[in-house]
């Protein structure tokens, strides 16, 4: 199927890449980030803030945790859109000194579809949510555990068909945001596009680089896992490098022709 960016009539074509290209990407994601450290790590901070008030409220008040993931679902992509200025004010002053400012304010090229693209996550977030309570109520019998009491249960061997299946459904969850968002957040900042055809073109890019976005997708996930291992810590590196190595990703993945 053939995508067009209505505002410029210009064809969206989606390449080919191979197995290396997302160490590539990282690469070069790196390289920006020793470039602009300070203004990269201070997106970082943003994460780590959002990480830990999440778990603040994971512990003491878990009937707020989901609001507030929703919250920061809709904040991700004005943060995203920032990391990506940087990584394109590096393209295109070859890694000049950067404007804090104009990334920061980068999401004023097409702010309603970064703010739709942040709902349409959202409701996928609070639609996990449902799911895995469904799961619980499905498997229990008894009383459903308290929050802080759900991941030790989960850990314990009678329950081992409820900790597989949870699992398999996160997966699911996860690999359909990935497979949704490769290329989605980038596009709707470089390009006056619709949210639906900068997914359809994500879902694009998947379909013909499956397994290099497996690879990519394993990269990320392994590397989100380290920054929340780290006590949300690592996150501050984590987050920008992610951010900027996936600009990358978008301007090796997708083309405009006219």
């Amino acid at each position: 199927m053939t995508l067009l960016c209505l505002a410029t009539q210009q064809h969206i074509v989606v390449q080919r890449q191979g197995l290396a290209a997302p160490f590539r990407w990282l690469k070069l994601g790196w390289r920006d980030l020793q470039r602009t450290p300070a203004d990269a790590l201070l997106y970082g901070a943003v994460y780590v803030l959002m990480a830990y008030g999440l778990a603040y409220l994971l512990q003491y008040f878990p009937e707020l945790a989901l609001a507030l993931g929703c919250a920061c679902w809709l904040l991700g992509p004005f943060l995203a859109a920032g990391l990506y200025d940087i990584a394109r004010q590096q393209q295109a002053f070859n890694g000049g000194r950067v404007m804090l400012l104009h990334s920061a304010l980068a999401w004023r090229a097409n702010p309603g579809a970064l703010a739709l693209y942040g709902c349409v996550m959202a409701l996928l977030s609070c639609a996990w949510g449902a799911c895995s309570m469904l799961l619980f109520a499905l498997f229990d019998q008894g009383r459903l555990p308290r929050l802080d009491a759900l991941l030790p249960g989960l850990l314990q061997g009678d329950n081992l068909l409820l900790s597989l299946s949870w699992v398999g459904m996160s997966l699911l969850f996860v690999l359909l945001v990935l497979s949704l968002s490769i290329c989605t957040c980038a596009m709707l900042l470089d390009k006056e596009i619709d949210v639906i055809t900068a997914m359809q073109a994500s879902l694009q890019v998947v379909g013909r680089n499956g397994v290099t976005m497996v690879v990519w997708a394993a990269m990320i996930v392994a590397l989100v896992a380290i920054g929340l291992a780290s006590q949300f810590v690592g996150l501050l590196l984590v987050a920008p490098l992610l951010g900027l190595s996936s600009w990358h990703a978008y301007r090796a993945l997708i083309s405009y022709e006219c």
